[in-house]
């Protein structure tokens, strides 16, 4: 039964690795966005703004910096 526990467990941890590694370059462009937008807050007239500019910058979609922006103000 332990080797069972131990060998799922396992399996569990490389799957959080290789999740974190696929996410990483996502995950610093999230970084930058928000660093962008906190700098830059004053210059757009709402998120759904700063969010159609900011997609000019970082290749990801407007929606999902408007999430990322929106999930960081309730945080």
């Amino acid at each position: 039964m332990s080797n069972e526990l131990f060998a799922e467990n396992d399996k569990k941890e490389r799957a959080k690795k290789a999740a974190k590694s696929r996410h990483s370059e996502t995950n610093s462009m999230k970084e930058e966005v928000l660093k962008i937008y906190a700098e830059d807050k004053d210059q757009y007239k709402s998120v759904a703004d700063a969010s159609r500019k900011l997609s000019r910058i970082v290749p990801v979609t407007d929606r999902t910096i408007d999430k990322w922006i929106r999930q960081a103000k309730v945080s």
